[in-house]
């Protein structure tokens, strides 16, 4: 089914023809981009899964998180897809693409973060929250993960130590995401959800926020969080003071910060990579991989998240401490 190359899928997902082949460019750990030229100017093609995309909910979850990065680009620098026929979603051939205008500028990751980035992403994620789109529905709770059964599928395999070391605490944080979603901090809102450094481009010192895939509902308390350790703090989860500072005091001019249970909030915080680490065992072994290269890319990412898990763990207390003199 899935027999075109790249090259020919963007051919006929992007709006001209193409001036030279699409070059690959650095991007998510799903997806495929690619720069397309054309005469009448460039443009960025996302390639999808198909893996992905075979998921029964792939295809709306996709224009659900383009339909919110349309809905939060008057409030952020938001970069959405162009649509073609009423739809974002482009096929060819059985394979879907996305395709936006191309822009310049570039990610930064530490040790290049500084507390003006911080400052700015502080600022940025404020008036998202303070935007207050609320989701139409409640997300449905999602159930908790199969943790033993993940350990036995990782036998033998590199990882299989890490994991048993940290399955106690897996099993733990996922109770604890999962108390939270039926009782969240404060009213969930509709938001990017994936706020790391490779999802923002640097233009002159101005945030620009490409890749809205996982955008959907959240509580703000939590993504906050997330959001910090992203950029606040080093690649091993230790708070850096003055970027820490700088992102929330920008964020605190937006939204008040007083009265947040904290604690708990660090507890149920765990949730996206514990989803993560589940979907690339899974890709790691095989289940839920389309090829030789992304098994090895789940391979490598199940390593790394768990060194991100084991290493957040540590920083705990140094977090809470920081999130309550801010509050």
């Amino acid at each position: 089914m899935h027999h075109l190359t790249h090259e020919a899928v963007i051919a006929a997902c992007v709006p001209h023809p193409l001036l030279r082949p699409p070059v690959s460019v650095s991007g998510g750990l799903l997806h495929t981009m690619y720069r397309a030229d054309t005469a009448a100017g460039s443009y960025a093609v996302k390639v999808l899964n198909p893996m992905i995309m075979a998921r029964r909910e792939a295809a709306d979850n996709m224009r659900r998180g383009e339909a919110i990065a349309r809905a939060l680009s008057g409030v952020v620098p938001a970069v959405c897809a162009i649509p073609a026929g009423g739809d974002v979603l482009r096929e060819a051939g059985g394979q879907y693409a996305l395709c936006y205008p191309w822009e310049a500028g570039r990610s930064v990751f530490y040790p290049e973060i500084t507390p003006a980035h911080c400052a700015a992403m502080g600022d940025l994620l404020g008036r998202i929250h303070g935007a207050g789109l609320r989701p139409d529905t409640a997300e449905e709770t999602s159930a908790p993960e199969d943790w033993a059964a993940l350990l036995r599928c990782s036998a033998g395999q590199a990882w299989e130590a890490a994991l048993a070391a940290l399955l106690p605490d897996c099993v733990r944080w996922d109770a604890a995401a999962i108390r939270a979603a039926e009782c969240p901090c404060a009213a969930p809102v509709l938001s990017h959800r994936d706020l790391d450094p490779k999802n923002v481009l640097w233009q002159e010192g101005w945030p620009l926020v490409i890749d809205w895939e996982a955008a959907g509902a959240v509580d703000p308390c939590r993504e906050l969080l997330t959001v910090l350790r992203y950029w606040a703090c080093t690649p091993e989860g230790t708070p850096l003071t003055a970027h820490a500072g700088a992102f929330l005091t920008a964020y605190r001019a937006q939204k008040c910060l007083a009265g947040i249970p904290w604690r708990e909030v660090i507890a149920a915080g765990y949730s996206d990579l514990l989803g993560w680490l589940a979907y690339n065992i899974r890709r790691g072994v095989g289940m839920e991989a389309a090829s030789a290269e992304e098994m090895a890319l789940g391979q490598a990412q199940v390593t790394a998240t768990l060194r991100t898990l084991a290493a957040q763990k540590e920083t705990e207390d140094a977090i809470l401490a920081l999130l309550k003199d801010a509050g």
